[in-house]
């Protein structure tokens, strides 16, 4: 994790992701961009106005939105703290699901103050893990 202050830019994207590289070649650096939206915002400016980007298909595919430049997609997270930017490489992420840990649910109940729209909750017993921490890296004062 980096805390100096550091103004955004797609050089800042490439050195980061330069700084979590692992290998040459294929998967070797992070493929995912997690910032906030207030970032997500000035990448996009940044790359409108160069018109280097594609729209991120997959991300699009799964109801997100997305950005994709140089091998990444980048996306924003309405729960990503403020000033932050996390990039990681989706080859060394998974999940550990615990052994008892189903996806149970809760019963279906009518949302307050809405025209008997319904609602439940999926539950999953697990853990994020991952296999090689310097494939990763961070940002904790991005702007």
């Amino acid at each position: 994790m980096t805390s100096t202050t550091t103004a955004l830019s797609l050089n800042v994207l490439r050195t980061a992701r330069s700084a979590a590289k692992i290998r040459d070649g294929a998967n070797g650096k992070p493929d995912l961009i997690v910032t906030t939206e207030t970032n997500w915002n000035t990448i996009a400016d940044i790359l409108q106005a160069q018109q280097r980007f594609t729209d991120g298909k997959e991300t699009a595919k799964a109801g997100f939105t997305g950005l994709w430049f140089e091998g990444a997609e980048i996306f924003p997270d309405d729960y990503c703290p403020a000033s932050h930017a996390f990039f990681i490489n989706s080859k060394h992420i998974g999940f550990a699901i615990h052994q008892k840990g189903y996806f149970m649910r809760s019963k279906w109940e009518k949302i307050p103050d809405s025209p008997e729209d319904k609602t439940m909750k999926i539950y999953w017993d697990g853990n994020m893990v991952v296999n090689n921490r310097k494939a990763h890296q961070g940002y904790s004062a991005i702007s």
